[in-house]
């Protein structure tokens, strides 16, 4: 066997250095690839924990929004299931959310026409029609059930749900009480009612006077006595006529 000289030696030992070398050059270069790669995907993470941690506070503000409102919400999603009922909602209609099909909304919560008797058309409800495209203002809603045995009367909107592409992806419904607004209402009519019966049926002249003095009405009586018809004074003034 040949004894490798001095030169092929040194030769070798130049070949092996070099490729140690190129070896850890191209170590060292993958590892900064790691450590940038790790750099990112860390950096990500942090994001993605800091969006998560952010979505979590965004919906609680929301849920502690709804939860605090007035006014009843309802989602459904596009099956026509309940997926949201704040506690405005569940006071109103004395049933919370429940897993019932919009074929059973009606008899479940009691929803009635503002008739009081007929029960309210299930395709006709401003949630079902919301989660069928349209968008529906201050409908009358009456709900009776045995949790609201002397009923309420509801106004109701209504609209779709829709994602960025505008493909329906629910149903929100918005309402608030009216009860005690329409007993008031009728009470006011009542009232200018039996004013109106008094007014006009009163056998004493009558005549209405604004703070400056002008004719605003007068009964038959007055008419009768003056010999005028109200239309022939209304406005003006009470000297002058």
């Amino acid at each position: 066997m040949k004894t490798p000289n001095f030169e092929q030696l040194v030769s070798e030992k130049k070949i092996l250095e070099e490729l140690l070398s190129v070896r850890e050059q191209t170590v060292q270069e993958q590892s900064k690839k790691l450590s940038q790669i790790l750099s990112e995907l860390h950096a990500r993470a942090r994001e993605l924990e800091f969006s998560q941690e952010e979505l979590a506070h965004q919906t609680q503000i929301l849920q502690s929004i709804l939860n605090s409102l007035a006014v009843g919400v309802v989602v459904a999603n596009s099956a026509g299931q309940f997926i949201l009922f704040n506690p405005a909602a569940e006071r109103m209609l004395g049933v919370g959310l429940t897993e019932t099909s919009p074929e059973q909304w009606v008899s479940r919560y009691g929803c009635y026409l503002p008739d009081k008797v007929t029960p309210y058309p299930m395709e006709e409800l401003p949630l079902f029609r919301g989660l069928h495209g349209e968008t529906i203002h201050d409908v009358q809603i009456f709900i009776r059930n045995p949790k609201k045995p002397n009923g309420v009367l509801i106004s109701v909107s209504a609209s779709p749900v829709t994602d960025r592409y505008g493909k329906i992806q629910g149903g929100v419904a918005v309402f608030y009480d009216i009860t005690e607004r329409k007993r008031m209402e009728e009470l006011l009519r009542k009232s200018e009612r039996e004013y109106a019966n008094l007014f006009l049926g009163a056998a004493d002249p009558i005549v209405i006077l604004d703070k400056s003095g002008r004719i605003r009405g007068l009964n038959p009586a007055a008419e009768k006595i003056g010999g005028y018809e109200q239309k022939d004074l209304l406005g003006k003034h009470f000297i002058q006529a």
